[in-house]
């Protein structure tokens, strides 16, 4: 069975079962950038 980290604990998961994905990091990184002067220019 695979192994994962969770809140440090090292558990071993079932294929085909779905990890919780942390929403704060996943907005950081699928959000955009914020308006720059560049980014002002070009539109």
């Amino acid at each position: 069975m695979p192994k994962a980290i969770i809140n440090g604990k090292l558990v071993n998961i079932p294929y085909g079962y779905r990890l919780p994905k942390p929403k704060r990091k996943a907005k950081k990184i699928s959000a955009p950038p914020p308006p720059s002067e560049k980014g002002r220019a070009y539109r």
